[in-house]
């Protein structure tokens, strides 16, 4: 069963908002000035007024990652229904979409269109490709390996 337009927007909202809260953590943890040297009050201090800017860095990432991933979604199912086919070019619009809105932060056209075709072009060739990026696993291995993988076992004559 297929799942509606809402439901994929708003899965895919949602997953994008807890991708942006675990990276505005990590990023908040990274870029937080580190505690100052003071004992007691003066650390509980310093602590306590850094912590509303790293509050502020998760939440912008949190809503970033949602509405981006909202809009792709968005773009695919859009695209999906007026068209009547499943095919890459429905994440080729998707993934415009979704470049667009990461582009115009810059306020600059330019950046904005070469966003949205780059995500485009990138999100159209995953779904042309499918879910499973290597499809022969015992070629990858030979090519990784190389001469360094042990002969095959040879059944007794």
């Amino acid at each position: 069963m297929t799942k509606g337009c809402l439901e994929r927007v708003t899965e895919a909202g949602a997953f994008g908002a807890c991708s942006g809260l675990i990276f505005g953590a990590i990023a908040g943890a990274w870029a937080a000035p580190p505690v100052s040297e003071g004992k007691g009050f003066a650390a509980a201090r310093s602590l306590s007024s850094e912590f509303p800017q790293v509050v502020k860095l998760m939440g912008r990432h949190t809503a970033a990652f949602g509405f981006v991933a909202a809009t792709f979604a968005a773009g695919d199912c859009i695209s999906e229904s007026v068209r009547h086919k499943v095919d890459p070019l429905n994440g080729f619009v998707g993934g415009a979409l979704a470049g667009a809105l990461l582009g115009i932060q810059t306020k600059r056209l330019d950046i904005m269109c070469g966003t949205a075709l780059g995500l485009g072009i990138a999100t159209a060739v995953l779904d042309l490709n499918g879910p499973k990026i290597v499809h022969d696993k015992e070629r990858m291995k030979q090519k990784h390996w190389g001469l360094r993988m042990a002969p095959p076992p040879t059944s007794p004559s």
